[in-house]
């Protein structure tokens, strides 16, 4: 266990970490770099300047760099969560101000971040695996905001095929110095 997180990996600036039970976090945060919180299990809230939610399973959180936010457990030992840590990345710009949370998911954003977790989780993990867990994560970075906020909900979501193609071409070509742009060439 590292800093309070079972599995802890970096590619290319991106941290990627998975843990179950406490956080060592406690107070309100700041942070110089944006994070993306997938509340996988527990009770919670979320406290922000502007506003106060209760978290449930299944929520995402996303978190602009230098956003004042808290997050009090109320089931703490149970708090299940996947957390992704990243600088600004020019190829999928990270337009929000302000903290927003999404519930219910839409399905393709659902999928990569199991696709994540189940990577994380998974006992044979291997350098490879850091090239699909970033292409993954470059995908949920596009998917998360290729529209307006309103167009999130899976009612309004666009065929689920671009992003199967997407899948299929990061796992044929993992092994490959991948990107945004190459995934979006192809």
């Amino acid at each position: 266990e590292i800093f309070g997180f079972e599995k802890k990996f970096t590619h290319n600036q991106v941290l990627f970490r998975y843990a179950k039970g406490k956080s060592l976090a406690s107070g309100y945060e700041i942070h110089p770099y944006n994070e993306i919180l997938f509340f996988i299990d527990g009770g919670g809230r979320l406290l922000t300047e502007y506003f106060e939610e209760k978290l449930r399973n299944g929520t995402l959180i996303i978190i602009p760099k230098n956003a004042y936010h808290q997050i009090v457990f109320s089931d703490e030992p149970n708090y299940m969560r996947l957390v992704l840590n990243f600088p600004d990345i020019d190829a999928v710009p990270f337009p929000q101000k302000n903290i927003r949370l999404l519930y219910p998911i839409p399905r393709s954003i659902s999928f990569l971040l199991e696709r994540i977790r189940a990577v994380l989780e998974s006992d044979s993990f291997k350098e490879p695996s850091g090239t699909l867990l970033y292409g993954a994560f470059l995908m949920l970075l596009a998917e998360t905001y290729a529209d307006s906020p309103q167009q999130l909900s899976p009612k309004l979501r666009r065929d689920d095929d671009f992003i199967t193609k997407c899948i299929k071409y990061i796992d044929d070509n993992f092994t490959s110095d991948l990107s945004v742009e190459k995934i979006a060439k192809e």
